[in-house]
């Protein structure tokens, strides 16, 4: 995991562990700090809490944390397998990151569209389904990355 150098991620003590720290370490999860004072070395995940903001949360509100889970969930899997980058050559990083293609046409798929997509006046809405991130998954894009 990757985050920047803020108090609750980073101790000012060189061998002491914040409670995220060691949340991190009793999961085994290595954890990598940006340089400091550097905020471009933490920038695609800055990048997406930019894109987060844009596409989801400036756009409607939540009642409850259960409702909001709900929209995160259902954003992530819009956004890791059907939106587009182009950072990655216009794929979606499922697709990067597995190497199967996934299809989606018209207004299928996308978060908080779906009464248009179901309607017909609007053109035709199909995607394939998400491709679930696995073990399996995970070991096939590794035997990938090795091969090359």
């Amino acid at each position: 995991m990757v985050s920047d150098n803020g108090t609750e991620f980073a101790s000012v003590w060189e061998e002491s562990l914040t409670q995220f720290g060691k949340l991190l370490f009793n999961n085994d999860i290595h954890h990598r700090t940006t340089a400091a004072y550097y905020p471009q070395g933490n920038g695609k995940a800055e990048a997406f809490i930019k894109i987060l903001n844009r596409e989801l949360l400036r756009r409607q509100s939540f009642d409850t944390l259960d409702d909001l889970q709900l929209a995160l969930d259902r954003y992530l899997q819009f956004y890791n397998n059907y939106r587009l980058h182009s950072s990655i050559g216009w794929q979606s990083p499922v697709t990067r990151y597995t190497g199967c293609s996934i299809a989606a046409s018209g207004l299928a798929q996308i978060p908080g569209l779906e009464t248009m997509a179901a309607n017909p006046i609007f053109g035709p809405a199909s995607a394939d389904p998400p491709i679930p991130i696995t073990p399996l998954t995970a070991d096939r894009f590794q035997a990938i990355v090795l091969a090359f």
